[in-house]
Order: C-alpha cells, then sequence, then structure tokens
C-alpha cells in the first residue's frame, strides 16, 4: 500500500488538522528486509479532532486501529507524533 492510499484510509476515518506521512524505509534498509514495494517504516505526525480530550496512548491505538491491516501485512514499523 502507498502512502497516499494510508494518507486516504486515515483522512476518511479522522478529521485532521495536520496529517503529515514520511516515509523512512531507506533508513533501515539493512535491518529490515521488505520484499515488497510498499513502504516498511514510517513516521506519522498527526493532529485530529477525534484526539481532543485523549491522552497519546488512546490516539496511538486508534491509528493502530485504522492501520491494522497495514501493521499486520507490509508495515513494520510506525513513529507517531501527536501535535
Amino acid at each position: 500500500m502507498s502512502i497516499e492510499n494510508i494518507r486516504a484510509k486515515l483522512l476518511a476515518q479522522l478529521n485532521c488538522h495536520k496529517l503529515e506521512i514520511i516515509d523512512q524505509s531507506a533508513l533501515h534498509a539493512n535491518h529490515y528486509e521488505n520484499k515488497s514495494t510498499s513502504p516498511s517504516h514510517l513516521k506519522i505526525i498527526i493532529d485530529a479532532v477525534e484526539f481532543n480530550g485523549l491522552n497519546r496512548v488512546a490516539c496511538h491505538k486508534m491509528i493502530n486501529q485504522i492501520l491494522k491491516d497495514e501493521l499486520n501485512s507490509h508495515l513494520h514499523a510506525l513513529s507517531i507524533s501527536i501535535k
């Protein structure tokens, strides 16, 4: 799945004020062998209305739930920064 597909998936479920997705796969080329063309290591910088009143753990769980299919397949590492 491409970064644009991941962006679309997040935007479909969250009302984002800010959404930045950075592919960090190249930084981990020798650490993790990714046989697909999909990104394996992503950094997400995000702020969404749905996060109001939630702690960081709850926000991370929400994002992990949205991206569960990717995390169970090609996405090896996900760094999340809540703004």
